[in-house]
């Protein structure tokens, strides 16, 4: 439902006011962040939040070093993450450091939102980003829904299945094989570059499945009813977006 405003708004409103909302939802991603680092009251997630949203704002006012390096810092939380939700036994140690948590919160969230918003091309770019990692996140849920059998990690997720994942990972891409072939304005020309795209939007899932568990949160929060939270709409952009971004340099 969600899917034809924002593109309606990237489609037809300028640079400048689509990365004001984008700063909106940076505030609204830390916001529930927070609750990921185990920061409780809401006084402090508002801080949290505010803080983070500050430095969104600044970033592309001090130039494009500052938003490559943005970027660049964002992806390369890639590999922890990684490595986190594979050894998710040993890592949710480390993920229980309540300060290293809330910092990822910021490179993490910041990065991706920065990323989008000054994505090279028009706002079809950005739309066929986040078309296909939203179908990611779609096909992975049906798959798992429907044909799961073989848990991921049980520890992790009990729900996640290693059918859910490759079912995402397939309708994002049969969907950018589609409009490839009969639209012809992917983007991204070069089906490798969509294979990471699919991957790293699993990993997004995961990787916030991850926090969510050591923090013992069920949903990262309730601004979309029925949805969860926004970070939990958002994750599988988290990894994929930054990771566009440097492609399309």
């Amino acid at each position: 439902m969600l899917l034809p405003l924002v593109a309606a708004i990237v489609l037809l409103a300028d640079r400048p006011f689509v990365y004001g909302l984008l700063c909106l939802v940076v505030f609204g991603l830390l916001f529930e962040w927070a609750s990921l680092a185990r920061i409780m009251s809401n006084l402090s997630k508002f801080g949290y939040a505010t803080s983070g949203t500050a430095v969104a704002v600044a970033i592309p006012l001090l130039g494009d070093v500052a938003i490559l390096v943005t970027v660049i810092c964002a992806l390369c939380v890639v590999v922890p993450a990684f490595f986190a939700v594979l050894f998710f036994r040993y890592a949710s140690v480390v993920l229980s450091n309540r300060a290293l948590v809330a910092v990822l919160g910021w490179i993490v969230c910041i990065g991706a939102m920065v990323s989008c918003g000054f994505l090279n091309g028009d706002g079809f770019t950005l739309i066929s980003v986040l078309v296909v990692v939203w179908l990611v996140d779609t096909g992975a849920y049906f798959a798992g829904t429907y044909f799961g059998s073989h848990k991921l990690n049980k520890t992790l997720s009990p729900n996640k299945t290693w059918e859910g994942v490759l079912g995402g990972i397939i309708l994002g891409l049969a969907t950018c094989l589609i409009v490839d072939l009969y639209l012809g304005w992917l983007p991204i020309a070069k089906l490798e570059a969509w294979i990471g795209i699919a991957a790293l939007a699993v990993l997004g899932d995961l990787f916030e499945s991850a926090l969510k568990r050591v923090a013992n949160v069920k949903d990262s929060g309730d601004l979309l009813p029925g949805h969860g939270g926004l970070l939990d709409r958002l994750d599988s952009a988290l990894f994929a977006a930054p990771f566009v971004f440097l492609i399309l340099m």
